[in-house]
């Protein structure tokens, strides 16, 4: 936890202005602070250049940037640090989750571990998005699930759907744990037919309170719907979903100017050890779920499937952190295999720390030589 926190906090107020998808959630979570706070939530507006107003996704992360401006400031490290926050919640709740479903500290221990070192999560974690909030509000419905409190999940179902609208990708796996209950029917299930929309129409108190009604409501959540269907659009760095658990197309999200023989990039790309290793153990969790009749691990990978395979069906176009809700499954299945492999445990935990510290001037935007920049780029599709 420690050091998770530590590799979040660390140059988060850097770059000092807005970096990609910031223009738009950074970007619109200030006017929500200013005296035109309508405009953001009106899509027929016309931006300031260089900017949009972000109304293709529900608003709670960007109310979160709003907290963290209300108390740090408006300025990057204001917007950051209420999803750094969350980043290092996520691996907290690594841990409970690997503990819960597989009855051992010891792989919580080590799935948490993994998870703190891949890159995916740590760059999402410090970015003014809304990636940060819907994992960490997935993991705590999941978690909360699992422990049979069901009104705490609901409200965490609820929060993570005013997040992402793929938050709905954890229905399936809230809709397995609940048939692996009892015969009894529970009253307290209920609770999912009423908060999260309740909670999700909640979000929108802020439009409300400018003066907007239910038809502009409305109106929203049909443009975002038009928005994520019929975007078309390109990207020099956009993958396919099969690409992403073998890490062949990571993303800029930041670049500098070279000056002096040195570049400050900030780059979405997974731990190569974590990533590849870890989609191994997908694959033997997998096989020993079939083997061995395992269901703990039938649901581990059922969990990894779910978050990512649905983009498959995605007519937009994707990106590798997309991926980003499997990723803590993955880092339990290593866990899992680790626990299996005792020998393998601090030789794998030391390779990719090591990993680690290599790449992370690449992932959180440090400013380096270039001989070391160009050392990063051990693939083409890398580049």
């Amino acid at each position: 936890m420690a050091f998770a926190f530590l590799t979040r906090i660390i140059n988060l107020g850097s770059p000092s202005t807005t970096y990609f998808d910031e223009v738009y959630h950074a970007f619109t979570a200030k006017v929500m602070m200013g005296e035109e706070a309508t405009k953001a939530w009106e899509w027929w507006n016309t931006p300031p250049q260089g900017f949009a107003y972000e109304w293709t996704h529900p608003p709670f992360a960007k109310l979160g940037m709003v907290f963290g401006m209300s108390i740090f400031g408006q300025d990057p490290f204001g917007w950051r640090i209420p999803g750094a926050i969350l980043g290092v919640g996520s691996v907290l709740l690594v841990y409970l989750l690997a503990k819960k479903i597989l009855k051992d500290e010891v792989v919580g221990l080590i799935s948490a571990a993994v998870f703190s070192l891949d890159g995916l999560p740590l760059v999402m974690s410090r970015i003014g998005m809304n990636d940060s909030y819907i994992l960490f509000f997935s993991l705590l419905s999941i978690y909360f699930f699992l422990k049979e409190k069901d009104l705490f999940s609901a409200v965490s179902f609820g929060l993570a759907l005013s997040s992402k609208w793929s938050a709905l990708w954890a229905v399936p796996i809230i809709f397995v744990l609940w048939l692996k209950r009892t015969n009894k029917f529970r009253p307290s299930i209920l609770w999912f037919a009423l908060l999260p929309f309740t909670i999700y129409l909640l979000s929108y108190l802020p439009m409300f309170t400018t003066g907007h009604n239910l038809t502009i409501w409305w109106g929203m959540q049909k443009q975002m719907w038009w928005y994520h269907t019929g975007l078309d659009a390109t990207h020099p760095y956009t993958s396919q979903w099969w690409t992403w658990p073998l890490l062949i197309r990571p993303i800029y999200l930041y670049t500098s100017s070279e000056i002096g023989g040195y570049v400050s990039r900030i780059y979405a790309m997974g731990n190569p050890f974590v990533f590849w290793f870890g989609i191994a153990s997908v694959a033997i969790c997998a096989v020993f779920s079939y083997l061995e009749r395992n269901k703990k691990l039938g649901l581990i990978v059922f969990c990894y499937l779910i978050f990512f395979a649905p983009w498959a069906a995605s007519p937009r176009i994707m990106f590798l952190y997309h991926y980003l809700p499997s990723i803590p499954f993955m880092a339990i299945a290593t866990g899992y295999v680790l626990r299996r492999t005792p020998k393998l445990i601090f030789t794998y935990l030391f390779i990719s720390f090591l990993t680690f510290v290599y790449f992370y001037p690449h992932w959180v935007g440090l400013n380096i030589p270039l001989w070391l920049d160009k050392s990063y780029y051990w693939v083409s599709s890398w580049r």
